[in-house]
C-alpha cells in the first residue's frame, strides 16, 4: 500500500503511474482503469488547467490517457468547475466519460455516454456511470445550466433494461 499523506502531488502521482504500471505488468489486457470522478477540483495543477491555461489539453485527461483509462465518470466535484471546463476535460480525454443519469435538457438525451462495454478475456463486463442526483441541491444552477440529474435508481433500471435487451439481440 502506497502511504500518499507526506509525499508531494508529482511525487503521488509518479507513484500511481508506477503502481498501474507493475499492474499492467501482472494482469496485461485484463486490467481495467476506471475514474470514479471529482477529478477536477483539490490539485494546483487541476485549478490552473480548469481556469488559467483553457487551451491546452487537460492535464487530468492528458495523465489519464497515457495510463491508458478505460471509463471515467462524472463527479459532483467535477460539475463544481462548470460546463465550460468539465465539458473541455471530457472532450480532452480519450476514454468515454459516463453519465447515464446526466440529461440534456434541450434534447433529452444523456450528455454523456451512459455506459461502457468492456471485455476481458471473453468477458464482458458493462460499466455503468451516474452520479449523484442531489447536484441541483448543491451546487448553482450556472454550473450546470441544461443539464438535469436523474434519480439513480430509476436510472439504473432503466439502462439495465437496455443493456440486457442489447445482449439478447446480440448487437455486442
Amino acid at each position: 500500500m502506497i502511504s500518499y499523506s507526506a509525499m508531494r502531488l508529482e511525487e503521488v502521482w509518479r507513484a500511481y503511474m508506477l503502481f498501474v504500471q507493475k499492474e499492467r505488468e501482472v494482469y496485461k489486457d485484463n486490467l481495467l482503469l476506471l475514474d470514479n470522478g471529482d477529478i477536477l477540483q483539490g490539485q494546483p495543477c487541476a485549478y490552473y488547467y480548469n481556469y488559467i491555461d483553457t487551451i491546452s489539453p487537460h492535464l487530468a485527461a492528458e495523465v489519464l490517457n497515457y495510463m491508458q483509462y478505460d471509463a471515467g465518470n462524472m463527479g459532483n466535484h467535477d460539475v463544481e468547475t462548470g460546463r465550460a471546463v468539465f465539458d473541455r476535460w471530457a472532450g480532452d480525454c480519450k476514454f468515454p466519460i459516463l453519465g447515464a443519469n446526466i440529461i440534456d435538457t434541450a434534447t433529452g438525451k444523456t450528455h454523456f455516454k451512459p455506459y461502457e462495454v468492456l471485455e476481458r478475456d471473453g468477458v464482458k463486463i458493462v460499466v455503468l456511470g451516474m452520479i449523484t442526483p442531489a447536484i441541483p441541491v448543491w451546487l448553482s444552477e450556472d454550473l450546470w445550466k441544461g443539464l438535469r440529474f436523474d434519480d439513480m435508481e430509476e436510472t439504473a433500471r432503466k439502462w439495465m433494461k437496455i443493456i440486457r435487451e442489447k445482449k439478447r439481440s446480440l448487437i455486442w
